[in-house]
């Protein structure tokens, strides 16, 4: 629960005042046998955030906060709009321009046809008012509610680029912007991403990577020669979008990213960089699969291999990447043999194994030159050894992605929930490790029973709701309240002590402790989980309570970006119908690490591990990965939210 005035720096006499006003508004109605006090704390000092350029949000004058009240309380618009006609014309400045721009809002929100038009000639005629980027804002919504999405993004553009951006602003176009930029054409799409990555530098790059992963050589070109990046600020959009083509082989786009900022910046450390990539020579590499192709395991060992196949079908790499494939059966002891024989047969890099029990089998007999990509679902095991790497989309990389999602949303004080299945244990555990290793605190770890006898939680969560309490400040409360009336009963409403919840469970549940959460006063905060959550069921009750919720995703294969579509025509040529699925996608990416660092950049030994821990990392049709120290390859999921009963990409 949130922290206390105490806490806060409030001394007991202030807590005692505060409740002396409180109970003297109860006194006037004590006739009702029972009342509530909802304790208001004062907000925590907060933590500076990291967008740029923010300016402070304009305040209403009376007059015009009356009027603004006549049409939207009182359903009075034609007079409202006629008082600020009026003002507008009259008042003296700045009121003046105050009353015109807040007139077009009312246009804009009761739709009036004249609306966009009188906004687009005030905001020429005052290109550098504050409420210019208002009414970009009000301009957004307008096309929205005519479901002109190009147009709207276009607006939240306009937002983020203006001078005069505040924060509540800079928030609703990453909220609202990012799903319409992530289903709108190329164009308009990477212009928004550009524009959120000039203004929120904590996820800078993030965004940087979304525009490259949509752009064509065409829109890059087009970028640089109108000069429509600040590139000296943004020459990593070059370096991704080189990256992307240099994954997927393209190296004649590779060449003209190179020759574009060979004539803008020469001397720049990012361009000798992709000039290296563009002139490389192949290299002859040899890489061993460690696969089950028998058993009872078989049918994931084949869908790997498609993707293996697949990934080195271009003539990129010709003949110059040659595949090893052991069959590692079912048993470990199969998956050491296979790995022995792949090593005397010369492999430089090895993919595989599938099975954690496979993989930790390996351990004592890794070689120290020969990196290996393992595709089990334990990515700790990495830490094991040097020589291993672990490539997975597993819960547990997951949690450990949407730990670190909500640091960023500065969320410092959590609830851990989960079923009592291993696999909701080891994706909670995830998250806690994850969280507490950047400086957060979880509050309490809970497990609940899941009985379908027994769906109901509550008993659980109102016990959590009330050990959650501040019981320093509720004992002084409840002295204070006994002292100032014997007469009257009355109940105290804590704050929530925590930030968010984490719930590690299906979507089914999840749906269901929603509600509950709500009826124990546990609301007003986000819900975060894991793709565990899209079990066809999240949406039973059309996302009622979890308009707040945030869980990763995994889009694959149904992404948009230029080197998903190119792979898809590929499949259906050569399996016809169906779609691949994810670990087809998570093997296609692993062979693609190693043949562009073995083959492409001819790394061995010693280089190839640090190339595999190059800090800008590898992108993917899975997403993008970077193996950090430990060997883990660190994914960067989708997070998804829940708007009007749909799902939608979050902001």
């Amino acid at each position: 629960m949130a922290t206390c005035m105490a806490e806060a720096g409030k001394t007991p006499l202030q807590t005692v005042g505060l409740a002396l006003l409180l109970l003297s508004a109860l006194l006037l109605n004590a006739c009702a046998p029972k009342k509530e006090i909802a304790l208001i704390t004062p907000a925590e000092p907060g933590v500076e955030h990291v967008f740029k350029r923010l300016s402070t949000p304009p305040q209403t004058t009376r007059e015009i906060h009356d009027l603004l009240e006549l049409a939207r309380v009182y359903n009075e618009s034609e007079s409202a709009l006629a008082g600020l006609s009026e003002l507008a014309e009259l008042a003296p400045p700045p009121m003046n321009e105050e009353a015109a721009f807040r007139r077009v809002e009312l246009l804009l929100e009761f739709q009036y046809p004249e609306g966009p038009a009188e906004a687009e000639s005030l905001i020429e005629q005052f290109p550098l008012h504050a409420l210019v980027p208002y009414t970009h804002s009000w301009l957004a919504r307008w096309w929205s509610n005519l479901g002109d999405d190009r147009q709207a993004l276009a607006e939240y553009v306009k937002l983020l680029k203006h001078p005069r951006l505040t924060r509540e602003l800079a928030d609703e176009s990453l909220d609202n912007g990012a799903p319409l930029a992530q289903r709108l054409p190329e164009w308009e799409s990477v212009q928004w991403f550009l524009a959120a990555a000039d203004i929120d530098s904590n996820r800078k790059e993030y965004w940087l990577r979304s525009a490259a992963n949509r752009a064509s050589l065409e829109s890059i070109t087009r970028l640089h020669n109108e000069k429509l990046l600040v590139e000296k600020e943004n020459i990593t959009f070059y370096l991704y979008a080189a990256r992307i083509r240099l994954m997927s082989g393209d190296i004649d786009e590779v060449r003209a990213i190179a020759g574009l900022l060979s004539a803008s910046m020469p001397f720049h450390a990012t361009t000798r960089k992709i000039e290296g990539w563009a002139s490389g020579i192949t290299q002859q590499i040899t890489i061993g699969l460690l696969l089950p192709l028998t058993g009872k395991y078989a049918h994931y060992g084949e869908k790997a291999l498609r993707g293996i196949r697949l990934a080195l079908a271009a003539e990129t790499y010709g003949d110059k990447v040659e595949l090893r494939i052991e069959d590692t059966g079912d048993d470990a002891t199969g998956a050491v043999n296979a790995y022995k024989q792949l090593i005397s047969d010369g492999s430089d890099w090895v993919i595989g194994p599938l099975l954690t029990e496979h993989t930790e089998a390996l351990l004592p007999h890794l070689e120290p030159g020969v990196p290996v990509i393992s595709l089990a679902n334990r990515p700790g095991i990495a830490d094991a050894s040097s020589g291993l790497f672990i490539h997975t989309l597993a819960r547990d990389v997951q949690a450990s992605y949407m730990a670190d999602f909500a640091w960023q949303q500065e969320v410092r004080r959590v609830v851990v929930l989960h079923g009592n299945s291993l696999s909701e244990s080891q994706e909670a555990d995830a998250f806690i490790e994850a969280f507490e290793n950047l400086g957060g605190e979880v509050v309490e770890q809970l497990m609940l029973e899941v009985s379908s006898d027994s769906p109901d939680s509550r008993p659980d969560l109102q016990a959590l709701r009330e050990r959650s309490d501040d019981e320093e400040l509720l004992a002084e409360l409840d002295e204070d309240l006994t002292l100032l009336s014997a007469e009257i009963e009355l109940e105290i409403r804590m704050p929530i002590n925590f930030d968010a919840v984490y719930l590690a469970m299906p979507g089914k549940r999840v749906a269901s402790l929603a509600g509950q959460l709500a009826y124990v006063d546990i609301s007003g905060i986000p819900l975060y989980g894991s793709n565990r959550w899209q079990d066809g069921h999240l949406l039973d009750d059309r996302g009622r309570y979890l308009s707040g919720s945030r869980f990763s995703s995994i889009s694959f294969p149904a992404g948009d970006s230029n080197a998903v579509r190119r792979m898809l025509r590929s499949y259906r040529e050569i399996w016809g119908a169906g779609k691949p699925g994810k670990l087809f996608g998570i093997a296609y990416d692993s062979v693609l690490i190693a043949a562009v660092l073995g083959s492409r950049l001819g790394l061995n030994g010693p280089d190839a591990f640090d190339g595999l821990q190059d800090s800008d990392g590898f992108p993917g049709l899975t997403g993008h990965v970077r193996f950090d120290d430990e060997g883990i390859g660190r994914k960067e999921f989708e997070v998804f939210t829940i708007k009007r009963g749909k799902l939608t990409p979050a902001g």
